[in-house]
């Protein structure tokens, strides 16, 4: 499971250290707010590697989920030549359209793609920054950390921060908006 965030870097964040039996709660607290944070932003931060397969449409252009490099591209079980397809935007990643003269033939599941795919090959730093804060967040509340709480929601996560966090999870709520697909 991807995790955007290391338990190392939430109790530096939190300044708290606990015991280890705590740590399993910890990683699953983790990986969910990993996972929340694919689900609203519809990206995923780390790149892997894998075969995915698309219905062809007819047309020159095929849209993609995020994506890093191409292994291979193959339309009707017939490998394109790399010099014969284009990945749009031409100057930077990730890609999200392939641009093939020869067009993608109409069909269902006719289009094999093997590549990288992804936002980037790592997580990026402000993205592992928000999970930080996220779990923190999770975590001040478990613990019932003094102060005055404040409640800030990110679509269904909600969570209660006391003032001198607020302002993190301002931020960190800004770069999931950053970072969030735009629906074409």
């Amino acid at each position: 499971m991807r995790q955007y965030t290391t338990i190392s870097q939430v109790k530096n964040y939190t300044l708290l250290n606990w015991e280890s039996s705590w740590d399993t709660q910890v990683e699953s607290w983790i990986e969910q707010m990993t996972k929340f944070i694919e689900n609203y932003t519809q990206r995923v931060f780390e790149g892997v590697s894998e075969e995915r397969v698309f219905d062809g449409a007819g047309g020159v252009n095929l849209m993609v989920d995020d994506l890093l490099e191409v292994y291979t591209l193959q339309i009707d079980d017939v490998e394109i030549d790399s010099a014969d397809y284009k990945l749009y935007p031409a100057n930077t990643t990730p890609y999200y359209k392939v641009y093939y003269g020869g067009g993608f033939s109409m069909g269902k599941q006719n289009i094999v793609v093997d590549g990288v795919w992804g936002y980037s090959l790592e997580t990026p730093l402000d993205i592992e920054y928000a999970c930080t804060v996220l779990v923190a967040g999770i975590i001040q509340n478990q613990k019932r950390l003094s102060g005055e709480k404040k409640s800030e929601t990110i679509g269904n996560y909600r969570v209660d921060y006391s003032d001198k966090q607020i302002k993190d999870f301002e931020m960190a709520k800004y770069t999931l908006d950053f970072y969030k697909k735009s629906i074409i």
